[in-house]
């Protein structure tokens, strides 16, 4: 059962909120698009902690060595863990002692996302027809997403640390940034020449 501090709490992030005459559909369907954003956040902290961990394991048996070979370690295991399911992503990254600790909250942030994708519009239809059943999920759906966020936060230290120890490098972030940006411009060139191909594209194209 939701609280007015459930409610107050929302609107306190949400500002726009508090304006509104009535609470409507579109509403629930942005915020479900926000709780979606941020699995997906949990899910990219995965690949990168599978991935850093299986270059580690390279380090260790003395196939990497020097930064070239490091960097070319990173982006195989990263195009290996990004073609993992969210799953077998959290059944790999556990197996490694850092991560143990977190199974059970990464198990239960599979099971949401399993549902929020494949149920929860179908299981929860009957809360989207009157303006106290909307408030009610985004409620709910404002609480799960912060738990969701926490774990993924919790996860970014832990990487960093494991980086640290071994005495390997980790990319900066205004290094970061700099990537960001360039992929930024890059897609406003495609987008302006009108060759954006988005990646739900090619897999029908590649598969037509």
């Amino acid at each position: 059962m939701t609280t007015s501090s459930d409610r107050a709490a929302l609107i306190a992030e949400f500002s726009e909120l508090a304006d509104l005459d009535e609470l409507t559909s579109k509403e629930v369907y942005a915020h479900y698009g926000l709780l979606i954003f941020h699995f997906s956040l949990l899910e990219h902290s995965l690949i990168n902690a599978l991935m850093f961990e299986r270059a580690i394991a390279d380090v260790k048996r003395k196939i990497v060595s020097g930064q070239p070979s490091w960097s070319d370690a990173l982006d195989r295991h990263f195009e290996h863990a990004k073609s993992l399911t969210f799953g077998n992503l959290v059944n790999s990254i556990v197996r490694y002692r850092d991560y143990s600790p977190f199974e059970g909250k990464l198990r239960a942030a599979k099971l949401s996302r399993d549902y929020f994708t494949h149920h929860f519009f179908r299981d929860e239809i009957a809360y989207f027809g009157s303006e106290e059943g909307r408030w009610l999920l985004l409620e709910r759906m404002n609480s799960e997403r912060k738990r969701v966020n926490l774990v993924e936060k919790e996860l970014k230290p832990v990487a960093a640390a494991r980086l640290k120890r071994v005495g390997l490098p980790q990319a900066s972030d205004d290094a970061l940034d700099s990537l960001v940006a360039v992929e930024y411009e890059e897609a406003l060139r495609r987008v302006r020449d009108r060759t954006a191909v988005l990646g739900w594209e090619k897999l029908r194209d590649r598969n037509a």
